[in-house]
């Protein structure tokens, strides 16, 4: 969900920023961040990547299993964590 919510902030600011286009049909946050025309942080470009590469397995419940070994409460708080700060960032970009 970390993933979806921060694909629906970047293709907010793109709907924002150009008000005559229709955002993309795409998934990858970093296409959609360069879209955007935002300069991310770099330590934001690894995040982004992370969760880039698992984002589809997460939406099925055969996969769960997997990515649960390497999903703990411990990465998945930080990674909750670093998706906040970054809906907030974000967010400055819709003012």
């Amino acid at each position: 969900m970390c993933h979806l919510a921060i694909e629906k902030i970047l293709k907010a600011i793109l709907a924002y920023k150009y008000p005559e286009y229709m955002p993309p049909k795409i998934h990858n946050l970093i296409n959609l961040t360069q879209k955007t025309e935002l300069v991310l942080p770099e330590d934001t470009k690894d995040f982004f990547q992370r969760i880039d590469n698992v984002s589809v397995a997460t939406r099925y419940p055969e996969d769960s299993r997997i990515l649960s070994k390497e999903f703990n409460q411990e990465t998945s708080k930080m990674i909750l964590t670093d998706t906040k700060r970054m809906i907030k960032w974000l967010k400055q970009h819709l003012k």
